[in-house]
């Protein structure tokens, strides 16, 4: 009913400025990024296509692990390097093969999750009352997220003893150098 009340509690996403000068540093992205994917939306509000603020959050969901599915995914062509590898190298240092292997297995997992929200959203909005799609989204959503990061956590030191222990600080700085940083080619 009242739709710009939540365009106004998101506002303008406050890393436009960053992507467009990572544009401008590294060319035009063939991909779109997370800020022009996330103006879908607001541009389907603006037009009247979504009818509902609750169909917007539904929208906004969606669109959002859509994104980030993409942006894991699309490290997974060949000859990529692997987002969570990447992370990997820029913490551990150079990786050996089986650890490669472990953290290309795990970004295909976070891609797998990412399209098990998306999947999971739209079924739940059309089946189940706006509360429990509410809880889904607000509070189950990132509990699973968590508990992926929380299991993996567990399972890659019993899997991989020789990974050297990080702190979360470490993770962030590695995940934010690894987001900037072009996706390169494992071959020459």
């Amino acid at each position: 009913e009242h739709w710009w009340r939540a365009v106004a509690l998101k506002g303008p996403h406050p890393e436009h400025e960053r992507y467009r000068r990572q544009q401008a540093e590294h060319g035009p992205q063939r991909t779109a990024t997370l800020p022009q994917f996330s103006f879908v939306p607001l541009h389907l509000v603006a037009r009247g296509g979504i009818g509902s603020v609750e169909r917007l959050y539904l929208l906004q969901h969606m669109a959002l692990h859509v994104a980030l599915g993409m942006l894991f995914a699309l490290t997974l062509r060949p000859g990529a390097t692997a987002l969570i590898t990447a992370m990997a190298e820029r913490v551990q240092g150079p990786l050996t093969e089986g650890m490669r292997r472990y953290t290309r297995r795990l970004t295909v997992v976070w891609v797998a999750y990412f399209a098990g929200m998306v999947l999971l959203s739209p079924l739940l909005f059309a089946l189940a009352s706006w509360w429990w799609w509410s809880l889904y989204a607000n509070l189950l959503t990132p509990l699973a997220a968590g508990a992926l990061f929380i299991g993996e956590f567990l399972m890659r030191y019993r899997l991989h003893p020789e990974f050297e222990r990080v702190t979360l600080v470490q993770t962030i700085f590695a995940w934010r150098t690894a987001r900037l940083a072009p996706l390169r080619s494992e071959r020459p």
